[in-house]
């Protein structure tokens, strides 16, 4: 008997725990869902194609995950200091959610905390997948089912899968016009808006938006939590029930709106209105890539699209300075 337990080796005397380890893993694990520039398939194809735009501005990218690295920091030590850090003994069942998000998408848990601001928000500080922090507000937390909740968390997940943060807070910085910054940081702000690229980031952030969307689709136990999140999200989750949203009705609105000019009033805007991020989900719906990662959610006779097609119906809706 002693000599049957002295010849078993110890399981994980092997393994790699390291975190370069860990990335490895995970590039394998994506490696089926990456294309060929090295993002997740389900992205939305304006995010990338408006990011290059942006890196080829001199200097953009390297300020932005400079400042960005920087900020994280702070915030990190902030939100341990004012909010209330979610893991299995504190708000489990938001923690479940946030692992189980992780899980789908193949990235780390987050850092999420709970924060009460009065805000109907949720939002992501990372400069890259190490320490990415997910706050969502109390008031999310109060009017949100868990499943809704799943759609936010997974959404906020999207963003940090997809490196967004550092063009996000650019985004904020640029379109805020460097309010608080300093004067170095402000001239080279001023110099951005100076060639256009508040347009551009703006229609970066709303595209970056319908792809986090799709990681929230990928994480949501159906479309119609997808709806119902962003409708309590737009309109107030206080004063909305899931049974008084009518889905269509809001789709529809946004189609009587389509060919009215007053829609470059949301030109500077970072997120598209409510029935845009709606019509986008619909469209994705309907997309093959979305039941390689959900097969479980395809239903007999579903409409099955290429990625490209889907992608540029997203576009008419997302992109305010196209034409249509």
């Amino acid at each position: 008997m002693e000599q049957l337990y002295t010849a078993i080796s110890n399981p994980l005397e092997n393994m790699d725990c390291s975190f370069g380890g860990y990335l490895n893993r995970r590039r394998m694990m994506d490696m089926n869902r990456l294309d060929g520039n090295g993002i997740p398939n389900y992205a939305f194809a304006l995010d990338y194609e408006t990011r290059k735009k942006l890196d080829s501005i001199n200097g953009f990218y390297s300020a932005a995950k400079t400042m960005t690295s920087t900020y994280v920091v702070q915030e990190m030590y902030d939100k341990n200091r004012t909010a209330l850090a979610v893991g299995p003994n504190q708000f489990p069942e938001i923690y479940a959610i946030a692992k189980d998000c992780a899980r789908i998408l193949g990235i780390a848990i987050p850092n999420v905390f709970i924060e009460n601001k009065g805000a109907y928000n949720a939002y992501t500080i990372a400069s890259d997948d190490v320490e990415p922090i997910v706050v969502i507000d109390n008031n999310l937390r109060v009017h949100m089912t868990l499943k809704e909740l799943k759609f936010i968390i997974g959404h906020e997940c999207g963003h940090i899968q997809n490196y967004h943060s550092a063009y996000e807070y650019m985004s904020r910085l640029v379109l805020s016009a460097g309010t608080g910054m300093t004067a170095s940081v402000s001239t080279f702000l001023a110099n951005l808006l100076s060639v256009g690229s508040s347009v551009a980031l703006s229609t970066w952030s709303r595209a970056a938006e319908v792809t986090a969307d799709r990681a929230g689709m990928l994480c949501a136990d159906s479309i119609e939590d997808c709806y119902s999140a962003i409708s309590k999200l737009m309109y107030g989750g206080s004063i909305l029930q899931q049974d008084s949203i009518n889905y269509k009705a809001i789709l529809e609105q946004l189609d009587e709106t389509m060919g009215n000019i007053a829609k470059y009033d949301e030109i500077l805007s970072s997120h598209p209105a409510a029935s845009r991020r709606m019509k986008a989900i619909e469209q994705f719906s309907q997309c093959a890539v979305y039941y390689e990662w959900r097969p479980d959610q395809k239903k007999p006779g579903q409409v099955m699209r290429s990625k490209a097609d889907t992608d540029e119906r997203c576009k008419r809706y997302i992109d305010l300075t196209k034409k249509g």
